[in-house]
């Protein structure tokens, strides 16, 4: 049975739909493949970008973190480094304030010092003042005590008490070939004497009251700072006036006289009687022994420097009591 036209025209339009289908479909297939394939490679490629940013990424990731690690030592160093620096600097405020303390107490002693210096110059100045203006009774009250009136059948001297146990030093020759000898003090009591020692190049004895009372020993100074023009009192028994003095200056602090003994000259009257006294100063300390006058002359005495007094008579009074223990 064969097909009708309108059959035939139908069957060649489907047949042209089919293959028109067919074209089409092939051609998305065909587009489809390759927007698959565009798709595919730039999913490798975003990929591939992932991949080398993540490796860039850790690159700068270590970078940076060795790049932290290098600052916290250099930092740690610059710590370490201060705190050293630090301890160098406490240690130069430590010396310092121990430089400051000792430069302060050198400062303070030097203060001391010098208010010491002013003060004895003060004192110096005060007593050359008083001089002119004050009578010097204390000097005699003070003194007093300490002198005796040494009695021998040829008349009297004059001693000096130098020692709290009684012991008396005097001019030699006041005692010189003496049977009996006694002494007087100043409250008037008599007192048995015994010869300790001598010494005759220099003219010094040591005398011992025998009682057991406690006396009143001389101030002493010492004789080598003795200045001419010093104001000088002589204590002694003058011809028998017992406990009297006179007044003057020291005219020299040093005379050589026979033998090489030194003597301290005086305008103050020494008269017999005053030998073995003690030459005072204004303060009441003693500084010499009245030994001889110039006969004939007046104002021109002598007396041994208590320096030479107090070492001979110290060496026998040590040696006295040696022998009495």
């Amino acid at each position: 049975m064969g097909l009708s036209a309108n059959q035939k025209e139908v069957f060649l339009f489907v047949a042209l739909l089919f293959l028109i289908s067919s074209g089409l479909f092939g051609i998305q297939h065909v587009q489809l493949a390759q927007l698959e394939g565009k798709y595919t490679a730039n999913i490798v490629a975003l990929e591939g970008d992932i991949k080398t940013l993540q490796q860039q990424l850790d690159t700068d990731v270590q970078a940076a973190n060795r790049n932290i690690l290098d600052q916290r030592k250099i930092l740690e160093q610059q710590i370490s480094e201060l705190s050293k620096t630090d301890e160098n600097v406490l240690q130069q405020l430590g010396t310092v304030q121990v430089s400051s303390k000792q430069e302060i107490m050198d400062i303070s002693s030097q203060l001391q010092d010098i208010e010491t210096h002013n003060s004895l110059k003060l004192r110096e100045i005060e007593s050359k003042l008083g001089q002119e203006q004050q009578d010097f009774s204390f000097i005699v009250e003070q003194t007093l005590p300490s002198v005796v009136s040494i009695n021998t059948v040829r008349g009297r001297g004059s001693g000096i008490i130098i020692d709290e146990d009684g012991y008396v030093v005097t001019n030699y020759h006041v005692i010189e070939e003496t049977a009996h000898l006694s002494a007087t003090t100043s409250d008037r009591q008599e007192h048995d004497v015994s010869i300790v020692g001598y010494d005759e190049a220099t003219d010094i004895a040591l005398l011992k009251l025998n009682d057991n009372s406690k006396h009143q020993a001389i101030a002493v100074r010492d004789s080598t700072t003795v200045k001419a023009g010093e104001k000088a009192f002589v204590f002694g028994n003058p011809l028998g006036l017992d406990f009297s003095v006179t007044e003057g200056i020291v005219s020299s602090a040093r005379r050589i006289g026979q033998g090489g003994i030194p003597y301290i000259q005086t305008d103050a009257r020494i008269n017999p009687g005053n030998s073995g006294g003690p030459l005072v100063d204004v303060q009441g300390n003693m500084v010499g022994m009245n030994t001889l006058k110039v006969a004939g002359v007046e104002g021109l005495g002598f007396a041994l420097p208590s320096n030479l007094v107090m070492n001979i008579a110290d060496r026998m009074m040590k040696e006295e009591k040696a022998k009495r223990k």
